[in-house]
């Protein structure tokens, strides 16, 4: 599997700016700051994930970890992992599928891509960011046959 997914796109933003040139890629350790930040805008009312919660998920599961990045802004990202959804039913919550955000869960014996969080920044929604993280994400379905 490549650990980048796609090197780079020009769009044109419906934001006012005339031009905006960003790169899809997985996550590292040191975008986890910039990541709480992301999160802490995008989800003011939920709690952010942990430094400890991001390395974690890349301990677990690195190539469904990804950030959308301008140059060296983060502008978004996504975590996903792999489960058996048979061990949670109808009646799930995010907590129990996600390991309370540790991804202990994954379970690369799992059929089912399960995408734990999502966040583009607000001043730049609409710009085609969180169309390439699904993208991405459909194509990691197919890579690992999901």
């Amino acid at each position: 599997m490549s650990s980048v997914m796609n090197a780079g796109r020009e769009v044109v933003s419906k934001t006012g700016r005339s031009s905006l040139s960003f790169r899809l890629r997985n996550l590292t350790e040191e975008d986890f700051d910039q990541v709480i930040d992301l999160q802490k805008r995008v989800y003011p009312d939920i709690p952010a994930f942990r430094g400890e919660h991001l390395r974690q998920h890349l301990e677990h599961f690195p190539q469904g970890q990804f950030v959308v990045d301008e140059g060296e802004r983060i502008i978004g990202t996504a975590s996903s992992l792999v489960v058996l959804w048979d061990d949670y039913g109808l009646h799930h919550t995010w907590k129990s599928v996600t390991g309370e955000g540790t991804f202990s869960t994954h379970n690369m014996q799992g059929r089912t891509l399960y995408g734990a969080e999502v966040c583009v920044d607000p001043s730049i929604r609409k710009s085609g960011i969180g169309h390439l993280i699904y993208q991405a994400r459909r194509r990691l379905c197919r890579e690992m046959n999901l």
